[in-house]
């Protein structure tokens, strides 16, 4: 029983960065506050897995918004997308 005490948070860290592939949607920014506020709270309170929860759920939150952004800010063009380059010799020493 000792050595299962030492592996839930970090396990209930993990499965909650696994369930995002099955949220609905994204949330907004706007609840990285709640999700921070909150596992600040857990960690004062000593409720450490809880805490690695929501401290799951905030990561969550900061990586899919920016992978929201950052695939709009592609896409705004178009789905066309022509790059030129050019050849200058194949091997440098």
């Amino acid at each position: 029983m000792t050595l299962l005490t030492g592996i839930v948070a970090p396990l209930g860290y993990t499965l909650t960065l696994i369930s995002v592939i099955w949220w609905p949607m994204m949330p907004h920014y706007y609840w990285l506050i709640p999700t921070s506020l909150i596992s600040i709270a857990l960690l004062i309170n000593r409720c450490v897995v809880f805490a690695w929860v929501f401290i799951a759920m905030s990561v969550a939150l900061i990586q899919g918004n920016l992978y929201k952004h950052q695939s709009e800010v592609l896409y705004r063009f178009g789905t066309d997308i022509t790059i030129k380059g050019r050849v200058d010799s194949y091997f440098k020493k």
